[in-house]
């Protein structure tokens, strides 16, 4: 969103100026005054399952700045290389742990009005930019390839159950251009245990989107 917004604004022309927006993150952040005076208000959510696991193995695993958060929130410097999908979701089981980073904290903590005008998901993402374009003329840019956050260019590996794979492992396995499909982190306990975790989560996104949850 926020790349598709620079260039709407003419801030950036495009991809080649992508890293405009690492630079400037709070250039777009609304007040609360200007949101709550807002003629049209939206949000993307996106399914807490596949959205934990893309952090895991997009922050955890590749040790980025969050994974930071996830050890000193933890308070133990050894979690590491050995962190499997199954331990890092136990951690969370701490509401510190829980809290510590943006990329796993609840979606519903970030929401700042009652009622939005609409409501989108990120795994349906072409219907949420049609809609954008039609309603307030936004154009809206997928720049997940832009970010290398995406997995369209890597193979995706989806035979195995891989909860408790360790860290090092998956960090080998993208170094070596494959990742798991997000669906080879859960068994039914892993499951049940992020549903009651996000509770919250999947309740709001259910009353929001109703139908459209529950098939996604």
């Amino acid at each position: 969103m926020r790349y598709s917004l620079a260039i709407a604004n003419g801030c950036i022309d495009g991809p080649d100026q992508f890293n405009w927006i690492h630079r400037n993150n709070l250039t777009f952040a609304a007040s609360l005054r200007e949101l709550a005076a807002a003629p049209y208000a939206f949000t993307i959510l996106r399914c807490p399952f596949a959205r934990l696991a893309s952090a895991y193995l997009d922050k955890i695993v590749s040790r980025e700045r969050p994974f930071w958060s996830f050890t000193d929130a933890l308070n133990d410097k050894s979690a590491g290389d050995r962190l499997s999908f199954r331990q890092f979701v136990e951690a969370l089981a701490k509401p510190s742990v829980l809290k510590a980073d943006p990329h796993w904290r609840p979606q519903v903590d970030f929401l700042v009005l009652r009622d939005y005008d609409d409501y989108f998901e990120l795994e349906d993402f072409e219907s949420m930019r049609v809609h954008l374009a039609e309603r307030i003329g936004l154009e809206i840019h997928d720049a997940r390839d832009l970010s290398r956050h995406g997995t369209s260019h890597m193979k995706i590996v989806e035979d195995e159950l891989m909860s408790d794979i360790p860290a090092e492992e998956l960090f080998a396995m993208k170094v070596g251009g494959a990742v798991p499909g997000l669906d080879c982190f859960y068994d039914d306990a892993m499951r049940e245990k992020v549903r009651k975790m996000y509770k919250d989560d999947f309740d709001f996104r259910t009353k929001a989107l109703g139908e459209r949850a529950a098939l996604s």
